[in-house]
This record gives structure tokens, C-alpha cells and sequence, in this order.
């Protein structure tokens, strides 16, 4: 994914302050959040999430410089999940990370299971199944639409493609 422009970061990150903010803790990793709720005909795809962070060398401790919407479709005890992959991800991992996507639910998934929260586990797979089918569609769209202009690569594409293996792994397991 292409690292966003600092006006688009801005925007996001000002807006997200006009919300209230949320806080989620796992495994020493501490993510802030926002809830939206994202009108149906602006909705990308159900349960979406939109962040936005600089590129990785530049982030301060405790994600200052990002910021990040969960869609108030998510389930509520999944929101702080949502909110960490995406903080994993973009600060912790970097936008450039080949497997980034699934570095970041693979370790979601060690620190859910090292905190013995097995359950939370098995329904964060669970629910990122159809995220991340969606996801893959809307990205491949855009993509198809947009080509080198489109904010993602191919290797978004595929991230999905590793992300829902993960998940399909862990329901199995």
C-alpha cells in the first residue's frame, strides 16, 4: 500500500479527534482508535477500517503521528483488534514490509493465545475471514479501475491471500 500523502494523514488524523477515542492493549502494544459509523452508500465493504500513517522511520512512540477509524459494524470486543492490525502493520511493521499483512494477524494471534484469550482468538479469525475476502475484492476493483494509480499493488493482493489462509489455520487448529 502506498504511504499516504501527509494532507491525507491530517485529514484523517483531524477528523478522528472530533470522535471519541479508544484505547487496546495487547501483548506491551498500545493502540488508539476511533468508532464511525460509515454511511452504507460510503462504505467500501462491511466491518472496513481506514488508517493512515507516515512512512514507518518517522512515526513517534505511541502511534502520534497515525490515526485510525474502525467502522462501528465490527463487533465491539473486535474493535481494539482491528485497531492493532492496523497499527502493526503500518508503524510497527512498515508500509514497504513484504507479508505485512500476515506478519501482522500472525502476531495478533501469538499475543491472543500467549494471554491465553483463545476464544477472542477463534473469533477475530473468524471475522476476519470475510474481512479480508472483502477486502481482496475492493482492492483487486480498485486496482483492475485505477491500475498505477491505485493506492494498492499486487502485493496487497496477496497480503489478503496469506491473511485468510492465517485465519482459515487458526479455525482449523
Amino acid at each position: 500500500m502506498k504511504i499516504p500523502s501527509p494532507e491525507t494523514i491530517e485529514q484523517l488524523q483531524s477528523y478522528s479527534q472530533t470522535l471519541p477515542q479508544a484505547s487496546y492493549e495487547l501483548g506491551g502494544l498500545t493502540v488508539q482508535y476511533a468508532t464511525v459509523e460509515i454511511p452504507e452508500d460510503q462504505r467500501p465493504f462491511p466491518m472496513a477500517v481506514a488508517a493512515a500513517f507516515p512512512a514507518k522511520r518517522v512515526i513517534p512512540p505511541r502511534q502520534q503521528a497515525g490515526a485510525i477509524l474502525v467502522s462501528n459494524e465490527v463487533p465491539e470486543d473486535l474493535r481494539g483488534l482491528w485497531a492493532m492490525h492496523e497499527y502493526i502493520d503500518f508503524a510497527v511493521i512498515g508500509h514497504g514490509a513484504v507479508l505485512r499483512c500476515q506478519n501482522s494477524e500472525s502476531l495478533i494471534h501469538q499475543r491472543l493465545n500467549q494471554s491465553a484469550q483463545y476464544e477472542l482468538s477463534y473469533e477475530y479469525a473468524a471475522a476476519r475471514l470475510g474481512f479480508f475476502t472483502n477486502l481482496k475484492q475492493y482492492m483487486q476493483a480498485d486496482l483492475d479501475k485505477n491500475g498505477l494509480e491505485s493506492p494498492y499493488d499486487d502485493e496487497d493482493v496477496t497480503g489478503c491471500d496469506f491473511a485468510l489462509e492465517l485465519h482459515r489455520y487458526a479455525l482449523s487448529a
